[in-house]
């Protein structure tokens, strides 16, 4: 049985396949450890809750190049833009709401933001740290995508995060604690890579 870490990352890998909820104990368990795969008797996996539609990818600017996905609704497969089909795809439809996007070029994250995981003790919290300011969820490993609407909230409520804008200095010190230790450690871990870096210590192709 594979795993995955996203909806989007699931239907990459297995486009021909349906994709299920692997559960996991309890159901709060469910969204703390979101994992997806290909079977049978787990729930049914339902793009609307876990991708961005393309109307709501067109109305924020974003245009589909050669190589995004995106699957309609009801579809098992996901439709691959090739290189005439994007201007078409990138015209406004009606039914863009029942369209819903797989990978987009469009939302790969250039390293000017970060994300830090935010959590709530209370569903309420939550909604309210929505309504005074942003908050996103993750769609794959390294693209996020805003929160709209109070209800996603909840959907998302073990996967909320706040967009902080970093400087340069902050995102080589995060790449290094990445590459060298993994980016789930202490504050103390993080001290000594932003020591090192105030020393001069650079990565070199990956490398310290």
């Amino acid at each position: 049985m594979n795993t995955y870490p996203t909806y989007q990352a699931a239907k990459i890998a297995n486009p021909d396949s349906e994709i299920y909820w692997y559960l996991d104990g309890a159901l709060e368990e469910v969204f703390t450890n979101l994992k997806y795969r290909t079977g049978s008797e787990n729930n049914l996996a339902n793009p609307k809750k876990h991708c961005m539609t393309v109307k709501q990818f067109l109305e924020d600017g974003h245009k589909f190049v050669e190589g995004d996905m995106y699957v309609t609704e009801g579809a098992i497969t996901p439709t691959t833009v090739g290189s005439g089909l994007g201007s078409e795809c990138n015209v406004p439809y009606d039914d863009d709401d029942k369209y819903y996007v797989i990978k987009a070029k469009a939302l790969e994250e250039t390293n000017t933001y970060r994300y830090e995981k935010v959590t709530f003790e209370k569903a309420s919290e939550a909604v309210a740290a929505w309504e005074d300011g942003e908050l996103f969820t993750n769609i794959s490993h390294d693209s996020y995508i805003k929160i709209e609407n109070a209800p996603d909230v909840l959907t998302y409520l073990y996967r909320l995060y706040r967009r902080i804008e970093a400087t340069e200095r902050e995102l080589e010190i995060e790449e290094m604690t990445a590459k060298l230790w993994g980016r789930d450690l202490d504050r103390d871990v993080r001290k000594l890579a932003a020591k090192l870096h105030s020393l001069d210590f650079r990565l070199v192709n990956g490398k310290g």
